[in-house]
């Protein structure tokens, strides 16, 4: 939000000082203008940079955090299985490659925003200075955006284990539903036979 409320302050100067122009009468002023134009130009650019590296960061933060929401899922899915006897062991090797995969794309996301913290203008007033902001600002952006990218990487690769463990999930719970159902259609008709053997 302040981000944007800068952007939009940065914009509302350039609209006014656009209105300006036609009472400037000298080339020098005309100069001077264009100058303070293109200072203003710059910071929106920076401005706009940082917006960009949120949007980012609030993409991968939010597929992170369904991760996370489907590894508390699947650990109870797994300890139900364990509970009634199953083999759980190719499961949890899956499930460990699943959060080294998540765990790592935290790290990569926590780098990218590292880089992006330092995007700004830093209080650069004059042209020189701010073309070196704006050139930082470029350079900080590329490397947060393949430290982002790397962890889009390992967000997928854990996608790929996801299916798998829900694949094999579903058929072991299948499995035990089948044992439990032939388990009590065997007990019903032992009860059945007793009871017509005792007429």
């Amino acid at each position: 939000q302040k981000m944007l409320s800068e952007l939009q302050t940065e914009k509302t100067w350039i609209t006014n000082h656009l209105a300006q122009l036609p009472n400037v009468t000298t080339k020098e002023q005309l100069t001077d203008h264009g100058k303070e134009m293109q200072l203003h130009w710059i910071k929106i650019r920076v401005i706009a940079k940082q917006i960009l590296s949120k949007i980012l960061i609030n993409k991968i933060n939010w597929v992170i955090a369904k991760g996370d929401k489907i590894s508390a899922e699947i650990q109870a899915r797994i300890n139900n299985l364990k509970t009634i006897g199953k083999d759980t062991a190719s499961l949890e090797a899956l499930f460990a490659t699943f959060n080294k995969n998540l765990a790592l794309a935290k790290q990569k996301r926590d780098s990218g925003i590292a880089k992006f913290d330092q995007i700004g203008v830093a209080g650069a007033s004059t042209m020189e200075q701010l073309d070196a902001e704006l050139k930082e600002s470029n350079r900080l952006l590329k490397e947060g955006q393949l430290f982002i990218q790397e962890a889009n990487k390992y967000v997928r690769d854990a996608h790929k284990e996801l299916k798998e463990i829900v694949k094999q999930i579903k058929a072991q719970e299948s499995t035990a539903t089948s044992s439990a159902e032939s388990t009590a259609t065997s007990s019903a008709e032992s009860t059945a036979t007793s009871s017509v053997s005792s007429i």
